[in-house]
């Protein structure tokens, strides 16, 4: 009985070969380190072997135990799940208002001004508005756009 067509098969061997080559370099370094492991345990007795053993399995098993049991007493969660807040889809495109001459000469007059400060005073002027100067350019062109294409 096939599970997975031929396809499927091929795709799976690439992926095993790709993971196999990654998995060599460990492989090796986990067997020197077995082999460091074996020497040591070697040259210790068989009984202090089996009591090692024993404090492993005591330990590991105590601290599971006291994990799970510290989980049931805990009366509250450590998750608490949050509501997921969603924008309303716009129903109709919003239409704006169309722009005067008025704006866009105000915008001008902000920008002249900018550029007629010192060099300390505009520093301390745009420390606390890091891209006014970006939105005044931008909405300065787009003024012009719309202005321009009436």
């Amino acid at each position: 009985m096939r599970w997975f067509k031929k396809r499927y098969r091929k795709e799976f061997r690439e992926v095993d070969a790709r993971i196999i080559k990654l998995l060599i370099p460990v492989r090796k370094w986990l067997n020197v380190f077995a082999g460091c492991l074996q020497e040591k345990m070697a040259r210790i007795s068989v009984r202090r072997q089996k009591i090692v053993l024993a404090f492993f399995c005591v330990s590991f098993a105590g601290a599971s135990i006291y994990v799970a049991v510290a989980s049931f007493r805990q009366r509250s969660f450590s998750y608490r799940p949050q509501p997921i807040s969603v924008m309303p889809l716009l129903k109709e495109p919003e239409r704006l208002a169309p722009l005067s001459f008025q704006e866009l000469s105000r915008i001008h007059r902000f920008k002249v001004h900018m550029d007629s400060l010192t060099r300390d005073g505009r520093r301390r002027f745009l420390d606390g508005r890091p891209h006014l100067m970006d939105t005044v350019n931008f909405l300065e062109s787009l003024y012009q756009k719309q202005i321009n294409t009436k």
